[in-house]
């Protein structure tokens, strides 16, 4: 990985110190704060793109573009809802699902 060769301890330490740097720094956190605060609100704009493609000429109407988007975001929580039930469905014994 990143062509390290993993017989050189020295090269190992080295690299994993620089990764620990960058991941404190004021940058990558700025960046993880703005990664989580709008990181929803883009992977729903990705669905809508993805499901039409002409989602763009909503932009300049506001009400229809909020609508738009509050109609995916129900149906992404729907889907995520449907995937969580199935996941559990698969993990649980049938001994605790009710009769």
């Amino acid at each position: 990985m990143y062509q390290l060769n993993n017989a050189d301890i020295t090269q190992y330490v080295s690299f994993n110190r620089q990764v620990d740097e960058l991941s404190r720094s004021m940058l990558t956190q700025r960046l993880l704060r703005a990664v989580s605060r709008h990181g929803a609100p883009m992977r729903v704009l990705k669905s809508m793109v993805s499901a039409d493609s002409t989602i763009y000429k909503m932009l300049p109407e506001h009400d229809a573009f909020m609508h738009a988007y509050r109609r995916q975001v129900t149906k992404e929580y729907k889907d995520l809802k449907s995937a969580s039930t199935r996941a559990l469905l698969k993990v649980l014994p049938l001994s605790l699902l009710p009769r």
